[in-house]
C-alpha cells in the first residue's frame, strides 16, 4: 500500500500553522487580559480631599471669613457642589474603569437622586426654591462613591457592581432621615431626625440660637 507523502507533508504543514495560529492568538489575549490597567483613583481621591476641605473643615474652621467675596459656609456649599461634579467628570473621562460602569454609574446616580427628591422631607424638597436637596446630596454622594472606588478596586466585577449599587442607593437615601431646622442665607443649616418634632414656631432650636447671636452680635461690635 502507497503512501502519499504530499498529501502528508501538506496535512502536517497545515497543522503546524493553525497551531501557531491558535498559540499567538492565546499568548495575545494573556496579554491584554494582563496589561489590563487598574482604575486611575488618585485624580478622585484629590477631587474627595478638597471636597472635605471646602466644605466641612474651612467652614469650621474660619467660619467669619470671605473667599473670592463669599462668606465661608456659602463658599463651601458651592465648592462642595462643584467638586461632587468634578468626581463625576474623573469617573467618567479619566478613572479607567470599563465603559458599562462609567455610564451605569452616572445612571443610577441621576434615577436615585430624582427618586429620592421625591420621599424626602418637604422642608428639604422646596427648600433654596427647590435647590437644597442637590445641594445636600450631592457631597455625600461623591464622596461615598470615591470611597467605594477605593475599596473595591480589588474586588471582582460581580461585587464590584453590587457593592457600587447599594453605595449609590444608601448615600441617596441618608437625606430622607433628616430635616432642616432652619438656615440661613449663607446655607448654615441645623438639622435634626425626620421623627423629631421642631419646637414650636417663635422659638429656635438652642444651637442655631447661639449661633446666630453670636455671630449678630460680632456684626454690632465691629460697626
Amino acid at each position: 500500500m502507497g503512501v502519499d507523502h504530499g498529501r502528508m507533508h501538506i496535512f502536517v504543514g497545515t497543522k503546524g500553522l493553525l497551531r501557531s495560529v491558535l498559540v499567538c492568538y492565546g499568548h495575545r489575549t494573556d496579554r491584554r487580559t494582563t496589561l489590563k490597567k487598574p482604575l486611575l483613583l488618585w485624580p478622585g481621591v484629590v477631587a474627595a480631599v478638597l471636597l472635605i476641605l471646602v466644605r466641612f473643615v474651612v467652614p469650621v474652621i474660619a467660619p467669619e471669613a470671605t473667599y473670592f467675596g463669599l462668606p465661608a459656609t456659602f463658599f463651601g456649599v458651592i465648592g462642595g457642589v462643584f467638586c461632587g461634579l468634578a468626581i463625576v467628570v474623573w469617573w467618567v473621562f479619566l478613572s479607567r474603569a470599563p465603559w458599562p460602569e462609567r455610564l451605569g454609574a452616572v445612571g443610577l446616580m441621576i434615577v436615585a437622586l430624582f427618586a429620592t427628591s421625591r420621599i424626602v422631607h418637604v422642608s428639604i424638597a422646596n427648600g433654596a426654591m427647590g435647590m437644597l436637596f442637590p445641594i445636600l446630596a450631592i457631597p455625600v454622594l461623591s464622596l461615598a462613591f470615591v470611597a467605594w472606588a477605593v475599596a473595591s478596586r480589588r474586588l471582582s466585577n460581580g461585587p464590584r457592581r453590587a457593592a457600587m449599587i447599594a453605595t449609590i442607593l444608601l448615600a441617596c437615601g441618608v437625606s430622607t432621615l433628616v430635616r432642616p431646622g432652619g438656615f440661613t442665607a449663607n446655607f448654615d443649616n441645623d438639622f435634626a431626625w425626620r421623627g423629631r418634632r421642631l419646637p414650636r414656631s417663635g422659638s429656635w432650636p438652642k444651637l442655631a440660637t447661639s449661633r446666630w447671636r453670636s455671630r449678630c452680635s460680632r456684626r454690632v461690635e465691629q460697626e
